[in-house]
């Protein structure tokens, strides 16, 4: 866990010297942050550096998701139960998340218009002032060797999944869908500045 702490700061260091700031948030490949052990480590380096957002992974309704493949939806299910388990911790360190958490149910080409609306309806209520993390990864296919996390960019990453997202996102008649309910996107910015005005 030592080798971990120094490498969470040592890459927290590498963005302010290249960035010039803190990041808004902190989260973790393939949800990595909320494993216990990774939890209580992340949280005093977050505070240590003034950081006050991350990600908690927890999605309503999955259950109901028929269209996610069972070996994808039982991964959830362990990330969605460390997640569950690493709320406490986060607010123990002053450390926010977001109200709600859409992502699993809409991932790729599980992404459609239809369902994005549904995930929202299951979050929100009439004029609520909630706060909602939609998991996306909108680009373009990446190319086998190069980049990627560890060993090189993934299969989902190399799949057309990230267009398929990245053009459901831009859709029109999703922008007027959360036009006309009133939901505004904003980023983790804007929630800091929230946050500590």
């Amino acid at each position: 866990m030592r080798k971990v702490k120094e490498e969470v700061e040592c890459q927290l260091q590498w963005f302010i010297d290249n960035v010039g700031s803190v990041p808004t948030h902190i989260d973790g490949h393939q949800h990595v942050h909320v494993l216990p052990q990774v939890c209580a480590i992340l949280c005093k380096v977050m505070k240590k550096f003034g950081i006050c957002w991350t990600r908690v992974p927890v999605e309503i309704n999955l259950e109901e998701c028929v269209w996610i493949k069972e070996p994808v939806k039982n991964f959830n299910k362990f990330v969605m139960a460390d997640a569950e388990n690493s709320k406490s911790t986060f607010s123990n360190y002053g450390i926010r998340f977001s109200s709600h958490f859409i992502g699993f149910s809409t991932m790729g080409k599980d992404m459609t218009i239809s369902r994005l609306e549904q995930a929202i309806k299951n979050v929100f209520t009439k004029d609520s002032e909630e706060v909602c993390e939609l998991m996306v990864h909108p680009g373009y296919k990446s190319i086998i060797g190069c980049g990627g996390c560890g060993e090189g960019p993934d299969l989902f990453a190399c799949s057309d999944g990230r267009e398929h997202e990245l053009e459901t996102l831009k859709s029109p008649t999703l922008q007027e869908y959360l036009k006309s309910n009133n939901i505004r996107v904003c980023s983790f910015q804007e929630l800091n500045l929230v946050s500590h005005p």
